[in-house]
């Protein structure tokens, strides 16, 4: 090998060399910038999270998707103690990335994009056991009586529908962005891909997500024929948010602890219930689904 040879090989590996580093600067710089600014916004108060975006897209698998509405939450808080204690105005957009004849539209409205606050509560809690309701205190009354003036968790709950000729369809990839835009600017993702199981008609197919506060209820008739259900839980662990049904039944505390219901041919729907006792898991066990008589 001549010297020329030796030359442009060495120049080549140093220009190589370059690029790597050049790459891996940037990468690191922008890792960096990327923490700094989530430190700037955890000391000013600013908490945006969610169990289904993140900074990193995650990626949220669903290998039973009957076409129902898919739901994700969006959170003013990161742990108990870490709560925004003033407003958050954010945006939602959807995007259908594996289909382009399909379109996905936000909380039942025809549009892709989706408007939202995360509304900041401050309240009185009593931890001292002294069995004093304090829920209407005013802020000095509450830390007059030596008790905790907080801020309370704030969730949304939002969902997408995936629109056009479903029917054969599977493995659908939908990529959904978050962005606050007051009072700072913080950017969430998450890839949601809905698979189809290879189920046969004619199935009442059920399912409950848990969150920290709250959890839901999913139900999907797969008939070819509207069908009627029952559903029934303990309301001392789980309260129903939601008037659509056609019969409800309440414990002697007034709380409702079974609702009926009417499903349309290959239709779905869900319900939230909130959680009285944070943190503590809810199963699918927790629920009785009966089919009964539409009649």
């Amino acid at each position: 090998m001549n010297k020329n040879n030796k030359k442009i090989l060495l120049l080549s590996a140093v220009a190589i060399l370059g690029i790597v580093c050049l790459s891996l600067a940037v990468t690191f710089a922008r890792y960096v910038a990327n923490a700094a600014w989530d430190y700037y916004l955890s000391s000013r108060g600013f908490y945006l999270t969610s169990d289904h975006l993140a900074k990193d897209p995650i990626q949220n698998i669903n290998n039973s998707w009957h076409n129902e509405s898919i739901y994700f939450n969006v959170r003013n808080s990161a742990g108990e103690d870490a709560t925004s204690d003033f407003d958050i105005e954010y945006e939602v957009s959807c995007e259908v990335e594996s289909h382009n004849e399909l379109e996905c539209h936000l909380n039942g409205t025809s549009s892709d994009v989706f408007n939202g606050i995360l509304s900041a509560y401050q309240s009185c809690t009593n931890d001292t056991g002294d069995n004093v309701v304090v829920s209407e205190f005013s802020k000095k009354e509450c830390e007059l009586g030596g008790y905790i003036w907080q801020s309370t968790p704030a969730v949304s709950d939002i969902y997408f529908d995936v629109i056009g000729d479903i029917s054969d369809i599977s493995g659908v990839e939908v990529k959904i962005s978050l962005k606050s835009t007051s009072p700072y600017r913080k950017t969430l993702t998450g890839n949601f891909i809905l698979n189809k199981p290879s189920t046969n008609l004619n199935e009442i197919l059920s399912s409950y997500n848990d969150f920290t506060n709250y959890g839901r209820y999913n139900v999907i008739n797969t008939y070819n024929e509207a069908k009627c259900f029952s559903l029934e839980w303990n309301a001392d662990d789980l309260l129903i948010d939601s008037i659509n049904f056609t019969e409800s039944y309440k414990d002697l505390n007034g709380n409702i602890e079974k609702i009926e219901f009417k499903l349309a041919k290959t239709s779905s729907i869900s319900y939230l219930f909130l959680k009285p006792k944070l943190n503590v898991n809810q199963t699918i066990n927790n629920f009785n689904l009966d089919k009964i008589n539409c009649n």
